[in-house]
């Protein structure tokens, strides 16, 4: 009898040592880095099923060793020295706690001052052409398994796609 008194006590204690006993109520947000990194905290905006959320990740993750070669491949388009100042831009740009929408602006705006000799034009055209092709395809094989409303948050970021 003295030990269900105790193990009833120490239910007790806690139970009324969780958040929402007093009153505080953890957010129901999922952690899920891969899609983090695909989209930042847009994802859990799109308020994906468990199903549609392990199918997204799924196709990130088959997707990402090529768009890991796409973004390098832009990269490697550039100089050492031009990459250095791209590479500036972003983190000044980051330290200013310039809003992340607004980060690649900052990033395109350092590449406009920078002189691309004209194959490096070229090139940068024909890579980030294909990065384009990749992520059209990525978008295209997503479709199927999301809703109309969770497309457009995750892809257009909430905003309509014009006709």
């Amino acid at each position: 009898m003295k030990y269900q008194w105790m193990l009833m006590v120490c239910a007790v204690w806690s139970l009324a040592a969780t958040d929402a006993a007093w009153g505080q109520k953890k957010s129901p947000q999922r952690k899920n880095p891969v899609l983090e990194a695909a989209f930042g905290e847009t994802w859990l905006k799109a308020n994906l099923t468990v199903v549609q959320e392990q199918k997204l990740t799924q196709l990130v993750q088959s997707f990402a060793p090529k768009m890991f070669q796409a973004e390098k491949a832009i990269v490697n388009v550039y100089t050492k020295e031009q990459q250095e100042v791209l590479r500036r831009a972003r983190e000044l740009a980051v330290r200013a706690q310039v809003k992340p929408a607004n980060i690649d602006k900052r990033v395109k705006e350092a590449e406009d001052t920078l002189t691309l000799t004209d194959d490096q034009k070229k090139q940068l055209a024909e890579a980030r052409k294909a990065k384009q092709t990749l992520s059209s395809e990525f978008q295209q094989a997503a479709i199927p398994f999301l809703e109309a409303d969770q497309v457009n948050t995750l892809f257009l970021g909430g905003k309509k796609k014009k006709n």
